[in-house]
């Protein structure tokens, strides 16, 4: 999914909280620049890199909201958003963005930590 989104030119959303948060920022500069040798930059975001966007949400809308209103902006049809989450999974700016990306058609993956929490709950498959 993360290759047929990324050699198509779509953009590849990655977000993460605490810990995952620069998992999500290191994630995307590995596709952005190179790997282990030359290649073109592939369109990955993390969308925990912002810091004045994620607390300009925080304070607007509320600290779920910060994947879904800020992140999936740049979200169209056939990106995908990869969700890293740390051990509970049970945080609701993953299930905001679960609902925004599925309501914009973007696919998403999550990398979930212990037994999912209520995220693993979240299935959607395109």
């Amino acid at each position: 999914m993360v290759l047929a989104c990324l050699t198509s030119g779509h953009k590849l959303l990655i977000c993460g909280n605490g810990g995952s948060a620069s998992d999500a920022t290191h994630l995307a500069t590995e596709f952005l620049c190179r790997y282990r040798e030359d290649r073109r930059p592939y369109p990955a975001i993390s969308l925990t890199a912002n810091g004045e966007l994620m607390t300009a949400v925080c304070n607007d809308y509320g600290a779920d909201e910060i994947f879904r209103a800020a992140g999936l902006g740049p979200g169209r049809k056939r990106a995908t958003c990869s969700s890293l989450s740390p051990p509970a999974a049970n945080q609701k700016t993953f299930l905001r963005a679960l609902e925004e990306a599925g309501r914009k058609e973007v696919e998403s993956i999550c990398f979930l930590g212990r037994d999912g929490g209520f995220t693993k709950a979240w299935r959607l498959w395109i």
